[in-house]
């Protein structure tokens, strides 16, 4: 009894301990290249400052490594860009891992920019962290967690070549998995939470669709400035505009607003192939535009009267309370849009449907293998994908290794490794808001008694780090 209390009591002091992550501030000028690393998928080059971060966006960086063609870069350390003015990184073809961390206080704008005279002028058009993310390039693991990113808005000039998002202004033929916004978006056309456009890309013969995937938006999205063209506005919580690619396991809980084409996941869903599946919103989609009513829906800003045979449009939700009045898909001369949606130019004709929840149903919606309840209530009940669970630490979570076994019973847990390793190995407990429970060399046979609750338990050997969540109760 008296060592199941002082355990208690121990447990007790070190929750007065709270760890906290690394991020590291960029001064708005300073740059420096990596030095950790040499560009492989075994040793990405690590990107372990705000300074080494920046260089990927100058013009000495695209230099000397082009377009980071079958690069890869992980980032080690949150970053504070501080509000300095941020110019977005070239068109990125390499790997970008986020590796869980976030970027804070972004401030991109398409004026005020100190932007380098040889920065190329056909890409000046695509606003966000990135300008482009092309075929064979990727950015995942990665979130917006606050700033703005404001893109070109034309004042009366029409140009289809531009795009705006947080993470980036367009998407030609590369990928966006598992990132988060949380920044304010706006543009001229082709808006988007997370990518303002998404295409596909052919090289002989060799067709790289675009592809969003397991991301969610939570920052306000909008169109503005004035344009000659309104139809080319494509206003959309996570994507603006998609011409042919992929958009699955994706939400929305930002507001969206705009004069016409504007949709709580995408602003317009043209006519080539695409697939969008396990999607959801759950916010307001508004329009200031009278003349145009409409081109607004809850899910879709507006779909084409000619899909391709082998589109893919299901399982997709909108929480019919947070956009009343607007239903789920924009339709002219329907000023709140309809539920399903005949593509009239298909033979047979081809019919489009989403599907409107009640709040509360939309919190207990099965949207896709990809998305679980929100136990931990850091989405107001909505669903949240599956990896929103993790610790955001840049550790990788795995199942136990060979090398140890993690036992649960009741409230407690013990940590058995072979002798050889047991007294090598580092032990430590975090709750999953990141704080620290404790910290200790690990011994085999003990059981370790905590309150009720889900933790992260962290094992530490040699150079390998080993990463369990677990849940004790």
């Amino acid at each position: 009894m008296k060592q199941k209390k002082l355990l208690s009591l121990c447990v007790a002091l070190f929750t007065f301990f709270s760890y906290t992550y690394a991020i590291s501030d960029w001064d708005g000028t300073s740059t420096t290249t990596w030095t950790q690393g040499d560009g492989t998928v075994t040793s990405p080059y690590l990107i372990e400052s705000a300074e080494q971060f920046a260089y990927m966006a100058t013009q000495d960086a695209r230099d000397n490594y082009g377009t980071y063609l079958k690069s890869y870069f992980k980032l080690t350390t949150d970053i504070d860009l501080k509000n300095h003015p941020w110019v977005p990184i070239w068109v990125f073809t390499g790997h970008f891992d986020g590796n869980g961390h976030y970027i804070k206080n972004l401030n991109c704008t398409s004026t005020g920019s100190s932007l380098p005279t040889e920065y190329p002028t056909s890409d000046l058009k695509y606003w966000g962290l990135f300008s482009k993310v092309d075929a064979g390039g990727s950015v995942e693991g990665l979130g917006i967690e606050s700033g703005v990113v404001k893109g070109i808005d034309y004042s009366g000039k029409t140009d289809e070549e531009s795009g705006t998002g947080a993470i980036a202004g367009g998407v030609t033929g590369g990928i966006i998995e598992n990132c988060y916004n949380k920044a304010t978006v706006s543009g001229g056309v082709k808006v988007g939470g997370i990518v303002g456009g998404v295409y596909y890309y052919n090289e002989d013969g060799v067709t790289s669709e675009g592809t969003i995937n397991g991301c969610y938006n939570k920052g306000a999205v909008s169109g503005s400035g004035l344009i000659s063209k309104k139809s080319q506005r494509k206003i959309g919580g996570v994507v603006g505009e998609i011409r042919r690619g992929i958009i699955t396991n994706c939400y929305n809980r930002g507001s969206v607003s705009g004069d016409v084409l504007v949709g709580g996941i995408v602003g317009l869903l043209r006519h080539e192939k695409i697939t969008m599946t396990n999607c959801y919103n759950a916010s307001a989609v508004t329009t200031v535009n009278t003349d145009d009513a409409g081109n607004i829906g809850a899910i879709y800003g507006a779909v084409a009267t000619l899909l391709d045979t082998n589109t893919i449009l299901e399982n997709n939700f909108y929480d019919s309370e947070a956009s009343a009045p607007i239903l789920g898909i924009g339709k002219e001369a329907f000023p709140k849009g309809v539920d399903a949606f005949d593509a009239t130019d298909n033979n047979p004709v081809v019919t489009v449907t989403v599907t409107a929840k009640t709040a509360f149903e939309m919190k207990t919606t099965d949207v896709g293998s990809e998305f679980e309840s929100d136990l931990k209530n850091v989405n107001n009940g909505y669903p949240v994908l599956k990896w929103e669970s993790r610790l955001f630490t840049g550790f990788q979570e795995i199942d136990n290794s060979d090398s140890f076994k993690i036992y649960t019973l009741k409230n407690s847990f013990k940590v058995v490794a072979n002798e050889e390793i047991s007294s090598k190995t580092y032990l430590s407990v975090y709750e999953l808001s990141g704080r620290t429970i404790m910290k200790r060399n690990q011994y085999n046979s003990e059981w370790i008694e905590l309150d009720k609750g889900m933790y992260i338990i962290k094992l530490k050997l040699d150079n390998n780090t080993y990463v369990q969540k677990v849940c004790l109760g």
